[in-house]
Parts: C-alpha cells; structure tokens; sequence
C-alpha cells in the first residue's frame, strides 16, 4: 500500500547505511510506530525459466519506503506483505 505504483515488494532491496526515522501514526489503529527510510526497486531479469533467469540490466532506482508493523498491515486495505527484504550495499 505505501509503495509507488508498479512497484512491486519482492523487487524491494533496503540500503544497508541508510538511516531509519520512526513516525507515529495516530490515525492508524489507535496508533502505530512506522518505520521510514529510503530503499532501491532492483531491475528485473529480463528472462526467467525455472531455475536460472539473465542478470538485470540497469541500475537500481531509490523510493521512500514506508514498514508498518505484521498487526496493522492486514487492517489498511489490500496489498502486498513480507516479512523478510533484501539488504544491498549502496
């Protein structure tokens, strides 16, 4: 839900150095600590079988990118979870 449009959570990769804000969301279920911080959309590989896939071509592209906690994520409409992301360097 609080990803930009056409993103989607498994191409997500969080920035090993960045720095992380907590935000109270009052509004959000009586309220909710939200985890911001800026993260990289990886290139999707442009071919996939189904074991081995090309490498992406292209760079990563920076977003904001906003963690609610497991709880309230279900209770703010339909969207995609995870519970794990990737961490890169840079």
């Amino acid at each position: 839900m609080d990803l930009p449009n056409g993103v989607a959570i498994e191409d997500v990769a969080i920035v090993r150095d960045n720095k992380w804000e907590v935000r109270h969301e009052a509004g959000l279920l009586n309220g909710v600590a939200a985890l911001e911080t800026k993260a990289k959309v990886l290139p999707r590989p442009t071919e996939v079988s189904a074991l081995y896939g090309r490498l992406p071509v292209g760079k990563p592209v920076a977003i904001p990118l906003r963690l609610v906690p497991y709880y309230a994520w279900g209770n703010r409409g339909q969207s995609q979870m995870t519970v794990w992301l990737p961490v890169i360097w840079k």
